[in-house]
This record gives C-alpha cells, sequence and structure tokens, in this order.
C-alpha cells in the first residue's frame, strides 16, 4: 500500500521506522548479544545431522517475512539497521536550503525531497515519461529504433540488450564497452518458454500488468490487449536467444572482444557506428560481446519486427522502469509485477523506494556523509589484522597443497601478496558537482543522475584504472573481490554485526566477518578467478596437469550439490553455484586456521556450554540465518550463483573435518577439498 499520509515532511518523519527486533526473531532490546546468539538454537536437534537446524532453529520457528520483503534473514538485519542510519544522515539534507549546488548534501537533498513528494507525483501522474515516450512513437526506421535503445541504455534500461563499462580482462589497466544480454520483464527465460501452472500464471500476470500500465500513462483501451500479446511475444523470442543464467558464468564464454566491423559482420541490422554515437562513446572502440549468440538473434528481430511492435515493446520497458518513481497507481503495478517474480505480499513504502534508488543513483554522495560521520572507523584496525592472520593461513594452505606443483604454487602466492584490501572507504570521493538534481519531478531527477553516472563510466574507456575508485558502496553490507584488480573491499556498512562486532570474542568474529574475508580471497582461486594472473588480466598460469587436477575436483563440488533437493521438485545447480561453494568452504577453513593462530584458543572460556571452537562454527551458522517465499526462492535458484543458505552451511560443513574435531564426532570417509 502507498504512504498514509501526504508530504515530504510526514513521509521522512516516518521512514526510519526502528527495527523491529520481536519481527526478526531476536530477543528484545533490553538483552543484547555480542557473538552467538544462544536464543536462535535449536539444541534437540544433533549439531552433525543438521547445522543449520542446530544454529537457527528457534529464530526460524519464530522469525516473519514481513509483508512488503521476500526474505527475512541476517544480512537482512544488518541492512535494515544501514538504512534507519542512513536515514537519519539524509534528513538533515532535505531540509538545508544553503547547501551549495553540487555538494554531496544539496545533491542528496533535492534528490530526496522530490522523491517523498508523493502529491507532486500524483498531481504530475505520467507527465514526467511523456517526453521519452513521444521519442519512442516517433520512431519509424530500424535507425531510429538503434538511437532509441542507445538513449534507454544511457538511462541504465535493458531494451533488447544492455550497456555497460567493465574490466578488459586481457588489459586489466583499462576498460571496455560491454554489451550483454537484457530485456526481459520477467528476468529469467524459464518463465517464458516453461509450460507448468506456475509459468503459464506469470505470464498471465505480466500480461494483465502491461494492460494497465499502458493504459495509465494514457493507451486507448482498445490497444492495450493486442499490446501486451506483442510484448509477450517479443520478450518470449528473446528469452529463446537468451544464454541459461547457469552458462553465464563462464569467463571465457563471457568475453568477446571484437572490432567495429566484426561487430557489424555478427549483428549486421544494427546500425553500430550510430548506436555507439548515441550512447556517447567513440565508435573506434573495441567492444565485449558477453553473449555473441544472443545478440546475433537480436539482430535478426530487429530485421524482422515490425517497428510498431518494437514502439510498443519500448514502451512498456520504458513505463515500467519508470513507474515506481511516478504515481501512485503506476507505482501499484510496478509491485504487482515485483509480487508476481518474489511474492511480497504488501507494497514497500515511497520512502524504501526513493532510498533504494539514492543507493543506485548517488551511492557516492551518500557514502561522502556516511564518512564524516566516522561509522565503521573504529572497527578498521581490527579488520585489517584479521584480513593479514587469514591472508596468513592461506598462503600456509596453498605451500601445503598436495596436488599443486611447484611452477603454480609460485604463481599462486605470487597472486596471494600482491592482492590489494581496501577498508571502510575510498581514499578519495568522486567529484559530481556538475551532476544537475532539481525540483521539478522525482523521475527526472532520477534519468538524470543514472544519465550522469553512465557518462562517467564511459569516460573511463580507454584511460588507465583508478583504483580508489570503488565500485561498492561504502556503506553497503557488502564485501566484494574483483579478479581484474586483484583486490578485496570491505566497506563500512558491512562492519557492524551480525557480520563484525568489536564487543564480541574472537571465536564469533572469525566465525563470521572471518569466514567473509576467507570467502573473498578464495575468489581469487576459484574457477572463475583462478583465471587472472596476479596482475588481473585473463591468463592461464596454471601447469596443465595442475588445471586437470583443479577440474577434477571442481566436478566433485558440482556434483554434491547438484545432489541437494530444497523442496518440491526444487533442486540446487551445482554448476551455477561452483565458484560461490568452493569460496566458502575455503574462506571457512581459513577462517578457522586463523582464529586458531591469532588467539590463545587454549585460555578462552567456554559460554553458554560451547567451546571456543564450538562458537566459531555456530557463529558461521547463524550468519546464515534466513527465511524466503517460495516465489523467491524458485528465481533465486535459476540465477543466484550463491546455494540457498541452509546448503551453504551443511554443504559446507559437510566437507570440514575442522568441525568434527570441534564437535567431537568422527568425520564422513569421504570429503572434498580444493584449497
Amino acid at each position: 500500500m502507498p504512504l498514509p499520509f501526504a508530504g515530504p515532511l510526514a513521509a521522512l518523519l516516518l521512514a526510519p521506522t526502528c527495527l523491529n527486533t520481536s519481527q526478526l526473531g531476536q530477543p528484545g532490546p533490553s538483552i543484547v548479544f555480542h557473538g552467538v546468539n544462544p536464543g536462535f538454537l535449536d539444541r534437540r536437534v544433533s549439531p552433525t545431522a543438521d547445522f543449520y537446524r542446530f544454529s537457527n532453529g528457534s529464530w526460524l520457528d519464530k522469525a516473519r517475512i514481513p509483508n512488503d520483503e521476500a526474505n527475512i534473514s541476517a544480512t537482512a538485519q544488518a541492512r535494515q539497521r544501514n538504512e534507519e542510519m542512513i536515514w537519519k544522515i539524509v534528513a538533515p539534507t532535505v531540509y538545508d536550503n544553503s547547501a551549495v549546488a553540487g555538494s554531496p548534501e544539496q545533491i542528496v537533498g533535492e534528490f530526496i525531497r522530490t522523491g517523498l513528494d508523493q502529491n507532486l507525483a500524483d498531481r504530475l501522474r505520467a507527465e514526467p515519461i511523456q517526453p521519452e515516450l513521444r521519442r519512442i512513437e516517433a520512431i519509424q526506421t530500424r535507425g531510429d529504433l538503434v538511437s532509441e535503445l542507445a538513449r534507454l541504455h544511457r538511462l541504465s534500461i535493458g531494451v533488447g540488450f544492455c550497456a555497460n563499462v567493465s574490466f578488459d580482462f586481457l588489459n586489466s589497466s583499462h576498460k571496455i564497452l560491454s554489451l550483454s544480454q537484457a530485456g526481459l520483464s520477467l528476468r529469467r527465460r524459464s518463465p517464458y518458454l516453461d509450460q507448468d501452472d506456475k509459468a503459464r500464471s506469470l505470464r498471465t500476470r505480466l500480461s494483465a500488468i502491461i494492460e494497465k500500465s499502458l493504459l495509465l500513462v494514457g493507451d486507448s483501451p482498445p490497444s492495450v490487449s493486442r499490446s501486451a500479446r506483442r510484448v509477450l511475444a517479443i520478450e518470449t523470442r528473446l528469452a529463446e536467444a537468451s544464454v541459461p543464467e547457469s552458462e553465464t558464468g563462464s569467463v571465457e564464454q563471457n568475453f568477446h572482444r571484437l572490432s567495429l566491423s566484426q561487430l557489424q559482420g555478427l549483428a549486421p541490422n544494427i546500425d553500430w557506428p550510430r548506436y555507439l554515437k548515441e550512447l556517447g562513446t567513440p565508435d573506434s572502440i573495441a567492444v565485449n560481446v558477453e553473449q555473441p549468440i544472443f545478440l546475433k538473434a537480436f539482430s535478426e528481430l530487429v530485421g524482422h519486427v515490425p517497428i510498431r511492435d518494437w514502439r510498443i515493446y519500448l514502451r512498456w520497458r520504458l513505463t515500467s522502469a519508470a513507474s515506481p518513481f511516478l504515481s501512485s497507481q503506476l507505482a501499484e503495478q510496478s509491485f504487482q509485477l515485483q509480487s508476481a517474480l518474489m511474492g511480497q505480499e504488501f507494497e514497500r513504502s515511497r520512502s524504501e523506494v526513493v532510498l533504494e534508488e539514492a543507493d543506485a543513483c548517488l551511492g557516492n554522495e551518500l557514502g561522502q556523509l556516511l564518512c564524516r560521520t566516522g561509522f565503521g572507523l573504529h572497527a578498521k584496525g581490527k579488520v585489517v589484522t584479521m584480513v593479514q592472520s587469514i591472508r596468513a593461513a592461506i598462503r600456509d594452505k596453498i605451500e601445503h597443497l598436495d596436488w599443486m606443483g611447484p611452477v603454480t604454487r609460485r604463481k599462486a602466492l605470487e597472486k596471494l601478496d600482491k592482492m590489494q584490501v581496501s577498508v571502510c572507504y575510498p581514499e578519495r570521493w568522486r567529484d559530481s558537482t556538475e551532476l544537475v538534481i532539481n525540483d521539478r519531478s522525482f523521475l527526472e531527477n532520477v534519468f538524470r543522475a543514472r544519465e550522469f553516472e553512465f557518462q562517467r563510466q564511459l569516460n573511463k574507456i580507454g584511460k588507465p584504472i583508478d583504483r580508489s575508485d570503488w565500485d561498492v558502496r561504502s556503506y553497503a553490507v557488502d564485501a566484494r573481490y574483483s579478479p581484474s584488480l586483484n583486490a578485496i573491499i570491505l566497506p563500512a556498512g558491512i562492519l557492524q554485526p551480525p557480520y563484525f562486532d568489536i564487543e564480541a570474542d574472537d571465536a564469533s568474529n572469525y566465525g563470521s566477518f572471518g569466514t567473509v574475508i576467507g570467502h573473498e580471497i578464495m575468489h581469487a582461486f576459484d574457477g572463475r578467478g583462478r583465471k587472472f594472473d596476479s596482475e588481473g588480466n585473463l591468463k592461464n598460469w596454471w601447469s596443465k596437469l595442475d588445471g586437470l587436477q583443479y577440474d577434477m575436483r571442481q566436478r566433485d563440488f558440482v556434483a554434491q550439490y547438484d545432489g541437494y533437493h530444497v523442496r518440491d521438485n526444487l533442486h540446487i545447480n551445482g554448476k551455477l553455484t561452483l565458484e560461490e561453494n568452493v569460496a566458502d568452504l575455503g574462506g571457512v577453513t581459513a577462517a578457522f586456521a586463523a582464529f586458531r593462530r591469532s588467539s590463545n584458543v587454549a585460555n578462552l572460556p567456554s559460554s553458554d556450554g560451547f567451546t571456543p571452537d564450538q562458537r566459531f562454527f555456530i557463529s558461521f551458522g547463524q550468519l546464515f540465518r534466513n527465511k524466503i517465499r517460495p516465489e523467491s526462492e524458485r528465481m533465486t535458484l535459476e540465477s543466484d550463483p550463491h546455494a540457498p543458505p541452509e546448503f551453504r552451511v551443511n554443504g559446507v560443513l559437510q566437507n570440514c573435518p575442522e568441525f568434527y574435531k570441534a564437535f567431537h564426532v568422527a568425520p564422513p570417509k569421504t570429503q572434498l577439498r580444493i584449497w
């Protein structure tokens, strides 16, 4: 439901709602736990029978998914806390009329103020989108279509395909324009192609949403049913051409550097010089085509689908992308689509939508405001120490591998030693003084901010890499490894419970945040990361025998996770989740080894009946507590490279002899291990 009040003041006052600890399955605010929470445990379950349930059973029984969310989890708890913190920082900027134009305070304040003004959005209705709709209606030729594709891509709207700037895998000191498959309202290919009841129901709901949305932007009632059919027909053909999600993770399969003439030969029905000019980049540059088979098929569609149908498709995709930022009626249609995909029962508040888009568009400015508060800096020293100890544990792992030869080992250690780690905030902030945010409409500000950021990314092409320019929000509950930079980023936003707690003991911190650090480092040596050398270039630095040994061990991991049954007819895709599963296991074992070496474990006390080693693993298990709606679970199983939380815990510990030793149980005879 929309916010039941009017005006930005009321919205801002109600936006930072207090964390509902009972809803999260936690004790009330009078009880504070640092580290392992014994209230989450289900002690009736044997730890070695189902450790996920043992660690989280009580929480799983009590937690309730909020009606406007697809899931509830430990990560959601941290993100909600961050959202409240950001609102407190943002609130003063909304009413600061003295802020200098182009300053973070002015940009954020004006953006949030127009976003929260529901009355303005409802008065304008679909007016802010009309100039873009008129551009689409004016399309008469394939050349016009190509120009409009570029225009919408600059606004970060995926139509047919999408464009972004990424690393040149063969030259990590530069960036390149990448083109990839996109344009599906249902986000993945299976709902268009499957013939079961769920897929047919999704397609029916999508048709109804298209019809209602197009009516709201001014289409005539007799035309919208026909328009919905044409949109669905185009998207079905795009789905047929799309590479399955499980096949899009391979580095080699997603990197095809083409010259302009090669690109024109691959997709001849697209005027690429015109597209690149309208996109805002020189037409002499090389381009990475991530899925050539898709782009070739899209070119064929451009040649065969009538222009009138393309106008309808683009009209819908633009309307769908803009709806969350327009009137209550259009925002309701956006929610209906989200509900069909993810299962939420109630629409998110306007304030949540606004803050989410501010995050997407203004991460640099929000990060500066957070940095001025000093958030996370108190934890930086401890985190750096943890990184050093975990890196040392991984070095020890590599040095003692029984399957790796000396040449490959030397290069692996070189890559580990050259890996850079950044914690809390970037060394410097980007200049956004030329970004103009005004009070005319929220949608205008969203599109202007998106286009500004897109052009900023385009300007990086062909220039030396700036390592201080993060791709991760400094306030994000996130951690990231970049194979092209051979670098890890641990932003300030994740330096809080349940990941890191300065008041918790080492067992808890290494079991939670230590495993995250280890996980990110291990990404340098997973099925994707291992293909990049110490400088971040795509290069095979493995001996032939060592590469074969690694591939053989990977196949065992794929088979293990392929065998996990989630529910009904749903299974984990072992190939899709391979890299994350390998990083999970390597991260846990490295963090445990670092914990044992960095702490005087023998002198650490037991707590709640658990030894320090046991608390390490319980902390790891509790980090992944999660409840999810069936609709969202189905979608994530098809597209998320992470296994479901239950199997990220139990699947990893099945291969961890240190876990069985901690709980005084003999391990299985067969356990998998790469690192």
